[in-house]
């Protein structure tokens, strides 16, 4: 005779024993490749850390800078093992990076959430990378592995946790991505760079406040006439500087220059813009077509002088581009990036507002959408 209740019970018996299958036979993939994967020489007593960011300067160059430190703080060498997204400017900023021992990039697509047939790609993908982190674990043998979030994170923060690898989790902005919220449950310890992130993780996650990693250093401060001598600005009474992210921001690259065409003091602005990839060529000619003079550039290694140089900051509320602000002391008129999926950076140019009102200025986008003169105004009153 049928019976429902049986068949339900002998599925969720097929279903435990395929899971408990799936993670022998994980369990005994990840054994396998650590014990024969050679290991990569090192000198005595001299360290490996592995550091794993998500794509975008905003984890990518935090990640060095922690990277920098602990290499100029190893008296024995080390070795700084670097897992990232492939893409190009990942791989960009990544190679220039002296303090980067050994590079792996991983390609790893998001996580399918409206189809199921994407799916079995993205398993094949994950189980591809996952052997790689493998591979990349037993050879160098990492002491300790220190995650700045980012969704490929997630794989390598939960290899290295199986493999009792210690974990170390950067939460950069104030509300947690979900990376870092599934990664702070086992991790050491998770540093948090604003007040308010700590009661927006697990209960039983290990907090401690940090100060953000910021990439310069006091002597990269430069006197405004030495950093305009530097980018031979001459004749200009104010300079400012426009940031979109390392991505950049076609929102703003628009923006800019119609409301800076629309104040009184345009002619006496000197306008350092940067764009983001594919962008230059466009914002130069609307610069161009408006009459203001301004330098156009996509990515540059040399963001201190550029902001050394600058009475005002425009910018997204990126973490990064904000703590920046404050580290050079630059007033900032801040527009953070709303989307439907996330509104982080609204909460992080919120909070800096509140804890540097006389550096930040936040309009929201949505506002200046519907009436650009909010914009044009209030860089108008900044520029005074």
């Amino acid at each position: 005779m049928f019976s429902f209740k049986k068949l339900l019970k002998n599925f969720f018996i097929i279903v435990l024993c395929s899971i408990l299958g799936l993670v022998l036979i994980g369990g005994a993939t990840l054994a396998l490749i650590m014990l024969t994967t050679p290991k990569a020489p090192r000198p005595d007593n001299a360290s490996c850390i592995c550091y794993v960011t998500g794509k975008s300067g905003g984890h990518l160059f935090p990640a060095l800078t922690l990277a920098k430190e602990y290499a100029n703080k190893s008296p024995n060498g080390s070795t700084i093992l670097f897992f990232s997204t492939d893409t190009p400017l990942d791989k960009l900023i990544i190679k220039k990076a002296p303090q980067v021992n050994v590079y792996e990039p991983l390609s790893l697509r998001n996580v399918p959430r409206n189809t199921i047939i994407a799916w079995p790609g993205y398993c094949l993908d994950l189980l591809r990378i996952s052997i790689k982190i493998t591979r990349t674990f037993a050879r160098y043998r990492p002491e300790a592995v220190v995650s700045m979030g980012g969704y490929i994170s997630v794989p390598v923060g939960l290899i290295a946790w199986l493999l009792r690898i210690p974990v170390y989790v950067y939460e950069l902005n104030v509300v947690p991505g979900s990376a870092v919220q599934f990664l702070s449950r086992f991790a050491t310890t998770t540093f948090t760079c604003f007040n308010e992130t700590a009661h927006l993780l697990p209960p039983k996650a290990h907090v401690e406040r940090a100060a953000y990693p910021i990439r310069f250093a006091a002597d990269d401060k430069l006197s405004k006439t030495a950093a305009r001598e530097h980018l031979k600005i001459t004749g200009f009474d104010k300079v400012l500087l426009v940031v979109g992210g390392s991505q950049g921001s076609r929102f703003i690259n628009d923006l800019v220059p119609e409301g800076l065409a629309s104040i009184k003091a345009q002619k006496s602005v000197f306008v350092i813009h940067q764009t983001g990839e594919g962008e230059v060529k466009r914002v130069q000619e609307l610069y161009e077509k408006k009459g203001l003079h301004a330098l156009v550039f996509a990515f540059r290694d040399d963001m201190n002088v550029l902001y050394s140089a600058a009475n005002l900051v425009v910018a997204r509320a990126g973490a990064g581009s904000l703590f920046e602000s404050v580290f050079f002391a630059t007033p900032s008129l801040i527009i953070p990036l709303e989307t439907e999926v996330t509104d982080h950076q609204l909460d992080n140019a919120l909070a800096m507002e509140k804890e540097h009102p006389l550096l930040f200025s936040v309009l929201r986008q949505g506002a200046v959408e519907k009436k650009p003169n909010l914009f044009t105004q209030k860089l108008s009153e900044l520029l005074q």
